[in-house]
C-alpha cells in the first residue's frame, strides 16, 4: 500500500526544492523516509495507525482521528525536512 503522509507538491510548495523536479523521485524519497525513518521514530504501532488512517481517509473518507491530526503537522515537517536532506545528498 502505498501512502504518502506528505505530497511532492507539498515539499515543492513548501521547500526551496523547484517545480521542475521529477515527483517521481520525490516519491520515492518519501517512500523510503516513511518506511525507514519515520517509522523507527514512531515504531510499528504508531506509524501503522498514521498509514491506515491516511489510506481509509483517501479512500473511504474515513475521518481522521484527532490525535493523527494533532500529529500530522509535525511528521509532514519532518518528512519535508528529511527528503529535502536526502535529496540533497544524492543530486
Amino acid at each position: 500500500m502505498n501512502v504518502f503522509i506528505i505530497t511532492p507538491i507539498e515539499i515543492k510548495n513548501n521547500s526551496r526544492i523547484e517545480i521542475n523536479v521529477d515527483d517521481k523521485a520525490l516519491r520515492e524519497l518519501v517512500a523510503i523516509t516513511q518506511d525507514t525513518k519515520l517509522s523507527q521514530i514512531l515504531g510499528e504501532t504508531l506509524y501503522n495507525r498514521v498509514i491506515s488512517a491516511i489510506y481509509e481517509f483517501n479512500v473511504s473518507s474515513t475521518p481522521i482521528e484527532n490525535d493523527i491530526i494533532e500529529l500530522l503537522p509535525y511528521l509532514k515537517n519532518y518528512l519535508r525536512y528529511q527528503v529535502i536532506a536526502d535529496f540533497i545528498m544524492i543530486n
